[in-house]
């Protein structure tokens, strides 16, 4: 029997408000069997608008950032067959020259241990290539607490915050946890009070 992933957000990169401006959030799997991954948002404008407000979609890449190796000027993605250089290698150089970058710090993050630091560089490597080009099925949501919901969702069950507590407690909570946000769970929260009232 497999395990199955226990995903933890650890980190939002990119915009502040990533759900208007687009930006990342990296998971990693709490059970250490899984690659973390890295997820970006980007929101889509659309002709339609209601009111003043304009109407769009969020588009959700979601793609695993696979440690890579560099080994006698090889770099690979494949654990198993680390001779086979990764479809991107060819464009490590280019990338350099486009966003200003170290060859060697591009791949020396995309062989890193740390999370944080292959989500940078898997980041740039996607902002160059386009997101399609590691997701070719983006996930879609067409309301913002649909897509809130997913990008949150790990992020609360590692939360575990109390429906009975209030809201302020809980937000104190949460930051004493080291979490960052918790609107979504909170504005349930809140739904569900004013539904038992």
């Amino acid at each position: 029997m497999s395990n199955q992933p226990v995903w933890r957000l650890i980190a939002n990169l990119g915009d502040a408000n990533p759900f208007d401006h687009g930006g990342e959030f990296l998971y990693v799997d709490a059970t250490g069997v899984y690659d973390p991954v890295l997820e970006r948002v980007e929101w889509i404008e659309t002709e339609a608008t209601q009111g003043d407000e304009e109407i769009g979609v969020w588009d959700v890449y979601r793609t695993p950032l696979e440690r890579c190796t560099y080994t006698d000027g090889v770099l690979s993605d494949n654990r198993y067959f680390p001779e086979s250089e990764t479809w991107f290698a060819w464009s490590i150089h280019h990338v350099q020259s486009w966003g200003g970058l170290d060859d060697a710090d591009l791949i020396a993050n995309l062989c890193s241990d740390e999370p944080l630091h292959r989500a940078w560089a898997y980041s740039v490597l996607a902002s160059f290539h386009g997101w399609h080009e590691f997701d070719n099925y983006p996930l879609r949501f067409e309301s913002r607490q649909e897509v809130e919901d997913h990008c949150y969702q790990w992020f609360m069950l590692e939360a575990d915050i109390p429906t009975d507590m209030p809201p302020l407690i809980a937000a104190d909570l949460a930051a004493e946890r080291g979490l960052v946000k918790l609107e979504s769970r909170l504005r349930r929260v809140a739904a569900a009070r004013k539904e038992s009232a």
